[in-house]
């Protein structure tokens, strides 16, 4: 009887104790919980390289450079590019000359082709159809040759001299001929004035 009384007070005495705050059973449980330590992965911003310093342009290039970009010009060496050469004018002297020995070379061609119309016709007026500048006499003459007139050189030698060297044959007698031929200017042709020849 006794110990019945005692275990109901006990069982009372257990049953109406207070349980512990919850706070403390949390606090409890975290002191008790393995500790699993994280660490925040931080990605490094890629950086950004500077960029080089552009290279300060030449307000004048040299021609040389400009020509690398050529077309067709070798790669790593740039065309030596060349100025024109100078035109050169020729004096009135010569222009002068030029016609002069025009004139003597048509004059005997007309000659080695025996034609006296043609060649007559570069003698100056005042001679012109007299003697040996006689048209017929110079188709005659010059058509009996048993080898035509050959010119050989024709050249100023002078301010109105022109110096023409030729040959020619008839029958067995061959001419190495050299004459001297002046020009006179009659309006605006170059004409023959006189002919001094050793055949």
């Amino acid at each position: 009887m006794v110990m019945s009384i005692g275990f109901m007070v006990w069982f009372l005495h257990a049953m109406g104790k207070p349980s512990a705050p919850p706070r403390k059973l949390m606090q409890s449980a975290e002191a008790t919980a393995p500790k699993v330590v994280t660490k925040e992965v931080v990605a490094a911003a890629p950086q950004r390289s500077s960029p080089p310093p552009l290279a300060a342009a030449d307000p004048t290039p040299e021609p040389r450079a400009a020509a690398a970009s050529l077309p067709g010009a070798p790669a790593g060496k740039a065309p030596v590019v060349k100025s024109p050469a100078p035109t050169s004018i020729a004096s009135p002297r010569d222009l002068n000359s030029d016609r002069q020995v025009q004139a003597v070379k048509d004059f005997y061609r007309a000659l080695s082709a025996a034609d006296g119309r043609t060649a007559a016709a570069f003698v100056v007026p005042a001679k012109r159809g007299l003697g040996p500048y006689n048209e017929a006499n110079i188709s005659r003459f010059y058509g009996s040759f048993d080898r035509p007139l050959l010119v050989r050189s024709i050249r100023s030698i002078d301010a109105s001299v022109i110096e023409a060297k030729y040959s020619y044959r008839v029958s067995r007698t061959t001419c190495e001929g050299t004459a001297f031929v002046e020009t006179e200017r009659v309006g605006r042709e170059t004409l023959i004035r006189r002919i001094r020849a050793n055949c």
